[in-house]
């Protein structure tokens, strides 16, 4: 069996190969992970269907967001994808470590101002879901 500094050396190799960008927090936090410890962990995913036309500005107010929302202290990740069946479906995907985590990315600025952005851009109301993991 190895031990935990050949498994990070190896690890840290195979990040950098792969070009996936993961805060050191993260890495120290899954490591003392065990698979019988309860997780706070929430994910959100939200979709987005931009009105004809207004695609690109939405992406790119969704960009901002993303780009804010990594900073962001509990935030594990924020992610932005587009739909290969649907040009004008947006979906963001978000993981935070906790409830505070989430509480405070939604009253951040970054996050009133997207609200805000998103609005006039948007041929319907976002659809968002809110998962806990068990």
């Amino acid at each position: 069996m190895m031990d935990r500094s050949t498994i990070e050396a190896r690890l840290d190799v195979l990040l950098r190969d792969v070009a996936f960008p993961v805060r050191p927090a993260t890495l120290e936090r899954a490591w003392h992970l065990t698979p019988d410890e309860p997780s706070t962990e929430i994910l959100v995913i939200v979709t987005f269907r931009a009105m004809p036309g207004q695609l690109d500005e939405l992406e790119q107010a969704a960009r901002q967001f993303v780009t804010a929302a990594s900073q962001l202290e509990g935030g594990l990740f924020s992610g932005l994808y587009r739909s290969d069946q649907d040009p004008l479906l947006l979906t963001l995907v978000e993981r935070f470590e906790d409830q505070a985590a989430l509480d405070r990315h939604m009253q951040a600025p970054y996050f009133h101002r997207f609200q805000v952005a998103q609005r006039p851009l948007l041929s319907q109301p976002a659809d968002a879901a809110v998962l806990h993991r068990r």
